[in-house]
């Protein structure tokens, strides 16, 4: 059989077939169509041009709402986000050798902020044993918190605590 023909319980008889206009062997009455079946239409460029414009919209905005976010990050040189940040005590839970800093967010910045603090737990040679983070939100323009950083992993010796990083963003 060719392969151009359907095989055995394939489409009805009076429905089209595929082949060769003039191949003599089809019943009278059956529609050939030369070329194989209807191709779909092809999207061309006016669709890629589409969708990259698209794209590149939604990155545009995507940035713009970024900077607007992150224009109220507080870095300012004569108040700068880690002034705000200080840790109060270091310390390994006994119980579940975990290590853990406390710290005291004051908001120095002239509007409420919410705090993202990084702390690294090192052993006393300088060896980096855990890192850990604190999350504030809303702390009040002037106000004190109290907060703490605890490591994400399991510690048999004495540490010592270092803010790594410190994001405040204006609420």
């Amino acid at each position: 059989m060719p392969a151009s023909e359907p095989p055995a319980g394939g489409p009805q008889a009076d429905g089209p077939r595929w082949g060769r206009p003039d191949d003599g062997h089809r019943p009278s009455g059956e529609r050939v169509f030369a070329g194989g079946p209807p191709q779909k239409k092809r999207r061309g460029r006016a669709c890629l041009w589409g969708c990259a414009g698209a794209l590149a919209a939604v990155v545009v905005i995507v940035v713009i709402v970024l900077v607007m976010a992150l224009g109220g990050t507080g870095e300012n040189p004569r108040n700068p986000p880690s002034a705000d940040v200080k840790i109060t005590s270091c310390t390994v839970d006994a119980t579940t050798r975990l290590p853990s800093a406390g710290l005291e967010i004051h908001n120095h910045s002239s509007k409420a902020s919410t705090y993202g603090v990084t702390v690294e737990f090192k052993a006393p040679n300088g060896t980096r044993l855990s890192e850990g983070a604190a999350l504030s939100l809303t702390v009040e323009s002037g106000q004190r918190v109290k907060t703490s950083a605890v490591g994400k992993d399991q510690v048999t010796q004495k540490v010592t605590c270092k803010v790594t990083k410190v994001n405040r963003i204006a609420a």
